[in-house]
């Protein structure tokens, strides 16, 4: 199979994919439906995934590689700026990420955030201290940045299943309101 008809089969099953959780949930979903829906073969399928477990992880591995790409061309310098681009990149794939939230998968997309998000958090800390940090205050870090990255997740999941309850921009605010007083909270 030649690389572009391997990506437009993948292309398709993906889109297949969220077709289906729309109105199945994720364990009910089989690869036979996965194929119907694609119209293409089993053996077309699994040229792409070994099973849909690898569809999904493939398609959050690239929602991250996405993030990644997305935090280096705009390399955050303040808290606000980091929050910023974490909305931006969800806003820009809620669709999706709406799908998956409705159909349970809200804890394996934190999940993959979690493998990344820490990083950026310690080299933002880093360098508004100015200074090097110890093995300790990078582990502290980590785990304020993952307690951080929840609320801030969960937040914007609720908010996406009900976008009518609060404004966007206030949503926003009220994210950064909060992040910058837990900040002056850590400093004392």
């Amino acid at each position: 199979m030649t690389n572009r008809m391997s990506i437009q089969n993948k292309e398709k099953i993906l889109q297949s994919f969220f077709q289906l959780l729309n109105t199945s949930s994720f364990e009910n979903i089989t690869v036979v439906e996965l194929t119907n829906t694609a119209g293409i073969s089993r053996k077309t399928f699994y040229r792409c995934f070994k099973s849909k477990d690898q569809l999904l992880n493939n398609y959050l591995e690239e929602i991250m590689y996405k993030w990644i790409k997305h935090v280096n061309n705009n390399y955050p310098s303040s808290n606000d700026e980091l929050i910023d681009l974490l909305f931006e990149f969800w806003l820009k794939h809620s669709y999706e990420l709406k799908i998956l939230i409705n159909a349970n998968l809200a804890s394996r997309i934190l999940d993959e955030f979690n493998e990344i998000f820490p990083k950026y958090f310690i080299e933002l800390h880093n360098n508004t201290k100015n200074s090097n940090l110890t093995k300790k205050d990078r582990q502290s870090l980590q785990y304020l940045a993952y307690l951080r990255l929840g609320g801030i997740w969960n937040i914007f999941a609720n908010w996406l299943t009900q976008p009518n309850k609060i404004d966007f921009n206030i949503l926003l605010y009220l994210v950064k309101q909060e992040y910058n007083l837990k900040l002056i909270i850590d400093n004392n």
